[in-house]
């Protein structure tokens, strides 16, 4: 469980600076990494988990599996991303990605994801006590499903 001080051992001086951490965050930030390790821990495929990509001559360890919510569904992995998650009213974890490069998943490399047995802590942030505003996000991790994904398409 975090508290004020590992927060801030975070990188999350920026914030700390402005707004200071509060108890407010802290339970915050508690209560999504309690939802997003029941959500993201089984060996399920779902958007949220890390995604460590193989290409032919590159990895990125660090991928982000998300829907694509402009299109129909589909999914889309982030190589290098950068997370934010809010809460849905019936408190279900999700998502805003940042970073690239993106790559399109077809359904018919789903099968090409495989869950590798192991959990791993992923970054994520979200907005602290303040909202959104200047330096107004908190960092943070919580431990998800690894899978893996093979396609010599990844550059």
């Amino acid at each position: 469980m975090y508290t004020i001080e590992s927060l801030n051992n975070q990188d999350n001086y920026c914030f700390n600076d402005e707004h200071k951490i509060n108890d407010y965050d802290v339970n915050l930030i508690n209560r999504l990494v309690t939802i997003l390790e029941k959500e993201l821990t089984s060996p399920t495929l779902k958007e949220g988990v890390k995604v460590r990509c193989i290409g032919k001559k590159v990895t990125y360890d660090h991928g982000h599996l998300e829907r694509d919510r402009d299109k129909d569904g589909k999914f889309t992995v982030c190589m290098c991303p950068g997370v934010y998650v809010g809460l849905t009213e019936e408190s279900k974890p999700w998502f805003l990605v940042s970073g690239g490069y993106f790559a399109k998943i077809k359904d018919n490399d789903l099968p090409k994801f495989k869950y590798t047995g192991e959990t791993e802590l992923k970054d994520f942030w979200t907005f602290g006590h303040n909202g959104a505003c200047g330096n107004g996000g908190i960092r943070f991790q919580a431990r998800v499903a690894v899978f893996e994904y093979e396609d010599e398409q990844i550059y």
